[in-house]
């Protein structure tokens, strides 16, 4: 999956549960992704156990900026 691929699943995951919590676990290019959110917010964001920190109330800008440091994330 490419990056731009990966960042529109999770982006269209957030749309389609809009106020609502979403998850996400699966394997993307051999890195263990795991996803809480709630619209722009990704309560745990973690690659291969390491937790990503991520802004509460964020842009959607900032939303996607983030799902890209964690997709080539090389840990």
């Amino acid at each position: 999956m490419t990056e731009q691929a990966f960042v529109k699943k999770i982006n269209k995951l957030r749309l389609d549960n809009k106020n609502d919590w979403y998850f996400f676990s699966d394997i993307v290019n051999g890195k263990d992704i795991k996803i809480k959110g709630y619209n722009t917010w990704m309560q745990i964001l973690k690659v291969n156990g390491i937790s990503f920190n991520t802004c509460m109330g964020g842009t959607v800008k900032s939303f996607k900026e983030d799902l890209s440091i964690a997709y080539n994330y090389k840990g």
